[in-house]
């Protein structure tokens, strides 16, 4: 973290807490940075810059550039004309006398403005500028409270809502207190370092001054650079066993936040419980305790029997620390080896009649229920797509498994193996490869930022039987998402379901017709829902494309460079049958609009559709065109039209698109050498009849008259 440089004001705000959640600190400083920015703006003494910092125990704002006072503001209102605001003598009527007064300004400092209506009268009023503190004092209250968080707490009588407790608050400018009052405390120069090892207060004068006393007590403010601590510590000691460490984002962004000054320790455990599935210890050091496995290297990725984990405190005696850990993770260890041991006394296929007594919903019946639903749904989806009788033999299989380890200790005591350990059971229990994948991958993707759909065609379909078992059920019990209300997580179960779709192997998959499956499937196993097939339709559909177009906006953001809402617009603006059809085309879509022709191209056919007079309906005559230009695109349209019909039936939609552009210069030409409203009623339709269908031919593919061209381009 670089020292401060700007000119200007330097304000430097430390909103001392009790420790804040880890999870929830990346996005409140993202949070605090946007509106530190319009608020400052907004009171007109804005900062050249704005930066944010975080620790478990403190919010920080360094803003510099910031002005020594506010900047004046000239407001002008118009009043009424003149001629009502003054008489025959020049003095004020009762016009310009009210007027001045809603102003605020004497009647006599009105002036007289021209405009094109006449002269009227105007109020201008100019407010001072005013020092930069005066206006902070009141303004830093309003930006710490002005932070959202998910869950808030109040904790004394004044009824402030935080994320935790506020403790201190230190409020510098220039090495001067901004003085104000909130939440019961008074802002100073006196910041706290590390809770245990440092926690004596110290006074505030500069932003240099206090990054070296956080330093001194124990204090890294920048969350990157104990990141970079954190990630070379753990790489030091992977490269000490001769491990690998893939390290995971979300843990390791945990292990920033819940530390001020990390130190990265490891421990070990008794290599008995690598006989476990690795998962399964995965799971305890990771999702339980936050620590980090240790790989063996390369080729073999299993575990070696030692983890690493993140101490906020630096000691002298660290093999306290690392043996109270180790006992923790030990303890957890012996509960899942347990746990293993008794759930293999009995098999998955033999807890699939207990799912009986679990609810999947009140109104949407058993786990059971669900599970033969989805078992039917996804044969049918897989037969309509022409899978044969073994894939589809494997499908029912891993359908009629994979709700079975809902039932097992080892789920109920560690949620996260939900599927995983499904998986590793029936492996164990002599079930086909692919069954047991499928067990596990039919919750993938298992979130919204999840990149890794199912890899097989028997995980692919079960995971959409199952999703679209549930959208379903939902939807059809009049349990669908509404604002900002989601308790069932039906927009990720739908993103999910969106984005295994667009896969090859669902590219004859009619949307329609899988909706009307499920929907049949529940009436078939006595459960009613409140909704019939048309009403789920019409809301389930709209709702996925809404979902498409979320994933397609991360997607094109991240592996294609770029995302274009209105080039989105123009294959997803109707409905359609299949999802992976106006993916396809948008792929294409994409990449052609880099060409240099793209615009050109668009400029031309949008000049072509807005010819058409509404409901314009005609038959092209070859015969009757007389003209070189008309005459040479009729030629290659037709010869277009072949090529891009073509094309589309195989969607080929790159080479549809390359055919179509070979029309932007005949158009032109057409445009340019002919008149197409000519007087001649035959000869005008008979034009106009050509430009209908080169516009139709655009439109198989999209309505390219959403697509936004730059101005340069228009004609």
């Amino acid at each position: 973290m670089k020292k401060s440089t700007r000119a200007g004001g330097e304000l430097l705000l430390e909103i001392g807490t009790e420790e804040i959640p880890s999870r929830i600190l990346p996005q409140a400083l993202i949070d605090l940075k946007e509106k530190a920015g319009r608020i400052f703006s907004e009171a007109r003494i804005p900062a050249e810059r704005i930066e944010t910092f975080a620790t478990p125990r403190r919010l920080v704002i360094l803003a510099t550039g910031i002005p020594q006072k506010q900047s004046a503001l000239v407001t002008e209102v118009t009043g009424p004309p003149k001629s009502a605001a003054y008489d025959l003598e020049g003095k004020p009527t009762a016009a310009a006398t009210g007027f001045a007064k809603a102003q605020g300004v004497p009647v006599e400092s009105l002036t007289i403005k021209k405009t094109e209506k006449g002269d009227y009268v105007c109020a201008v009023r100019k407010q001072p500028s005013v020092p930069a503190v005066r206006i902070l004092k009141d303004l830093l209250p309003e930006l710490v409270l002005s932070v959202g968080f998910k869950k808030m707490m109040r904790w004394n009588g004044e009824g402030i809502r935080f994320a935790r407790p506020i403790r201190w608050i230190v409020a510098v400018l220039n090495g001067r207190v901004v003085p104000f009052r909130l939440a019961g405390l008074s802002s100073g120069n006196r910041s706290r370092g590390h809770r245990f090892m440092a926690s004596r207060p110290f006074t505030v004068k500069s932003w240099d001054g206090y990054l070296k006393s956080l330093r001194r007590h124990h204090v890294i403010l920048d969350p990157a650079e104990r990141e970079r601590m954190i990630t070379d510590g753990l790489l030091r000691y992977a490269k000490e066993k001769r491990g690998s460490l893939k390290v995971d984002a979300d843990l390791l962004s945990q292990a920033v936040f819940l530390t001020e000054e990390p130190v990265v320790m490891m421990g070990g455990f008794d290599a008995k419980y690598l006989a476990l599935p690795p998962e399964v210890p995965m799971t305890v050091m990771k999702e339980h305790q936050g620590y980090f496995p240790l790989l063996k290297p390369a080729m073999d990725k299993s575990l070696l029997p030692h983890f690493l984990f993140v101490s906020n405190v630096k000691t002298k005696h660290p093999d306290l620390i690392r043996s109270g850990n180790e006992r923790v993770l030990r303890a957890r260890l012996e509960d899942a080896r347990f746990y293993f041991e008794q759930d293999r006394k009995q098999t998955l296929k033999e807890r699939t009649g207990q799912l009986k007594g679990l609810v999947f919903h009140e109104k949407l019946g058993s786990v059971f229920t669900k599970m033969e639903r989805v078992q039917k749904l996804a044969a049918t989806l897989a037969r309509e797509s022409g899978r044969g009788e073994q894939e589809v033999g494997r499908l029912e299989q891993a359908a009629f498994l994979c709700k079975s380890d809902l039932l097992t200790g080892m789920v109920r005591e560690f949620p996260g193996l939900q599927g995983v350990i499904g998986r590793e059971y029936a492996k164990l229990e002599g079930e086909d490869s692919e069954v047991a994948d499928a067990i596990s991958e039919h919750y993938f993707p298992r979130s919204a930022d999840d990149p890794h759909p199912p890899r097989t065609i028997t995980g692919k379909y079960l995971t959409v039987a199952d999703r679209l078992d549930t959208l379903v059920g939902f939807f059809g019990a009049d349990l669908a998402p509404s604002g900002s209300v989601d308790p069932y997580a039906l927009r990720r179960q739908g993103l999910g379901l969106v984005q295994v779709l667009l896969d090859k192997a669902f590219e004859g998959l009619s949307l329609r017709r899988a909706i009307e499956s499920a929907v049949r499937l529940y009436s078939d196993r006595g459960v009613s829902l409140k909704k019939d097939l048309s009403a789920i339709d019409a809301s389930l559909r709209p709702f996925l494309t809404q979902r498409m177009e979320t994933y397609l906006e991360r997607r094109f953001q991240d592996i294609h460079g770029g995302y274009r809402v209105d080039l989105v617009d123009v294959v997803l603006c109707r409905s359609f049958d299949n999802l992976l059809d106006p993916y396809l085309r948008l792929v294409a879509l994409m990449s052609f609009q880099k060409q240099p022709d793209f615009d050109p191209l668009i400029v031309v056919f949008k000049r072509a559709s807005r010819i058409l007079p509404p409901d314009f309906k005609g038959t092209v005559r070859p015969e009757a065109f007389k003209e070189t230009a008309e005459k040479e695109l009729y030629r290659n349209y037709i010869d277009v039209e072949k090529q891009v019909s073509d094309d589309m039936q195989k969607r080929n939609y790159s080479e549809a698109l390359w055919a179509l552009s070979l029309l932007r210069r005949p158009i032109d030409a057409f445009f340019n050498g002919v008149m197409v409203m000519d007087e001649d009623r035959a000869v005008r339709e008979n034009r106009l009849a050509l430009l209908q269908g080169i516009t139709k031919l655009f439109t198989a593919f999209g309505d390219f008259t959403r697509v936004a061209v730059e101005e340069k381009n228009k004609q």
